[in-house]
């Protein structure tokens, strides 16, 4: 089973490279709000708010990939809607 931090990397990973970011955030909310503990449960609402601010986290930080050049840090107002539409999705935000 990942660990949130790696959830959140691949999330992070996947809104940034998908061509319609409100569809992707959508699918990804979708999967934050299904996720359990090994042990039964849902997500708490705390360990949901980390999820996003690591999410928020990877969205904001400069990348590289192998064998390509250089990405370019995303907007800080597009990042911060991104930010807040799953928020929103996952319902920790306003």
């Amino acid at each position: 089973m990942p660990s949130i931090e790696e959830l959140a990397e691949e999330y992070a990973d996947r809104i940034r490279d998908a061509a319609n970011k409100e569809r992707e955030i959508a699918s990804i909310a979708s999967l934050i709000t299904g996720l359990t503990y090994r042990d039964g449960g849902h997500l708490s609402i705390s360990d949901k708010e980390k999820l996003v601010t690591l999410v928020a986290e990877g969205l904001a930080s400069k990348r590289t990939r192998p064998g390509g050049g250089f990405i370019t840090e995303g907007e800080n107002r597009n990042t911060l809607a991104l930010v807040g539409l799953l928020r929103r999705a996952v319902g920790i935000g306003k």
